[in-house]
Order: structure tokens, then sequence, then C-alpha cells
């Protein structure tokens, strides 16, 4: 039985898989049993210099058989590959301000989800807030202990939101918080 994580997305600015990559490395080296079940697969856009820097960061991890780079996929193809997987990967990194969509795609979904992102961050607490994990991007240890738990069966198959994950859902919200600053 495969143990797969997926990320759907560009990588950009300081948006990237190392850690992830360390984290799969440090598991691999201590479990090798588990190179037969743990895959990651990358899809999207990969410009330069990131596609080279992901290569490199591969090529010396020594993932070459673990790590599935798809390139840009059609949404459908995207999102059954997402809805595939055991833990949905979405990075945050460096933008203390911004919530990346993938977030709710991903838990709208019912994949188990992490976001790489400071912990004090807007993506990070509204991961919290709809139930999905978080770990900053430095937490080697911490990701491979996600893996782990991942690989033994710990981390449900699907996962419930903490709250509804729909624009009408929003929207309601949205129209409460401009009503209430009395700018609507």
């Amino acid at each position: 039985e495969q143990s797969s994580m997926a990320y759907v997305g560009t990588l950009y600015a300081n948006r990237n898989l190392s850690s992830v990559f360390a984290a799969m490395r440090a598991l691999l080296r201590d479990r090798p049993e588990a190179v037969a079940t743990l895959k990651l697969n990358v899809a999207g856009p990969l410009e330069s210099p990131h596609r080279e820097q992901m290569h490199d960061d591969i090529v010396a991890a020594g993932l070459t058989s673990q790590v599935s780079i798809h390139g840009v996929l059609p949404r459908a193809q995207a999102l059954e590959l997402l809805s595939r997987s055991h833990l949905a990967l979405v990075l945050a990194q460096d933008q203390p301000m911004c919530v990346p969509a993938k977030l709710y795609e991903s838990v709208g979904l019912g994949v188990p989800t992490l976001v790489i992102a400071e912990q004090a961050s807007a993506a990070a607490c509204e991961a919290r807030r709809i139930g999905a994990m978080t770990l900053e991007s430095g937490d080697v240890d911490g990701m491979r202990s996600l893996m782990e738990d991942m690989l033994a069966g710990r981390i449900p198959p699907r996962i419930e939101s903490q709250t509804p994950i729909s624009y009408e859902h929003l929207a309601i919200k949205m129209d409460r918080l401009l009503r209430e600053s009395g700018t609507g």
C-alpha cells in the first residue's frame, strides 16, 4: 500500500519543498523499507530557477524514485491526483498575510492537509481553524514524524472540515464583517 503526498501548485518566491525532501531523506535513511511506499507527486508550473533547484534537491536527497513531477495538469486531473493522496501539502512560507486557495481545495476535498508556514501567519492560523495541520518550514523532524504517522496509518484517510468551506459561507461572513465595520 502506497502512502502518497501531493503538492499541486506553483513554486515561486520562497515556496519550496526542500524541508519535505529533507524529511523524506531522513525517514528513508532510518526506514529503508519505506522506499516502496513513500511517494510525493508534484503538479503545477515549474519555472526557472525553481525547477532546477527542485531537481537538484531531489537528486541530492536520493529521492528520484519517490518524487514524480507531473508538470501542468488539466484542473480535473490535478484535483484527482490531490484527492487520491494521503496528505496534501500547501506551501505558504514567508507570506505572513496570504492564505493560499489551495488550502480550501485540499480540505474541501477531505484530504488530510499540511500547511507549511510560520505558526503566526494567516495561512497557519486559517489552517488550524478549518482543520488542517501546520508546521514551520524548518521543522524537518515534525514533517518526518507526520510522514511516519502517514505510513503507519495513524492519519485518517479523509478529514472533515471544522467549518463550512464554500463561497456562499464566505460571502455571508464577509457581508456580516462589512456591515459591522460600518462600510457596508
